[in-house]
């Protein structure tokens, strides 16, 4: 693999996989570090991720419907709206 671009911080290879805070990227981006961006786009498979209450006081249960406001999650209160791809239990 030959070497492009290095810094301290991050490195770019002949494989075309950027890091930012890694010198050795396996990925098509590789970050070690904090991601601060204003929108997040999935190729809608699923990801875990903790996300704060909004009301730290709500009880949130599985199977409970749930929004992000604010980038803080809470109960969703609309029925009426439903996901592109909703997850069915029975």
């Amino acid at each position: 693999m030959k070497q492009i671009f290095e810094t301290g911080q991050g490195k770019i290879t002949n494989s075309l996989n950027p890091g930012i805070g890694t010198t050795s990227p396996n990925y098509k981006l590789d970050v070690n570090g904090n991601i601060n961006a204003t929108s997040y786009r999935s190729n809608e498979t699923d990801y875990t991720e903790w996300v704060e209450k909004l009301d730290l006081q709500e009880s949130i249960a599985a199977g409970d419907v749930v929004e992000i406001v604010g980038g803080k999650i809470t109960k969703f209160d609309n029925p009426g709206t439903a996901a592109k791809h909703p997850v069915i239990h029975m």
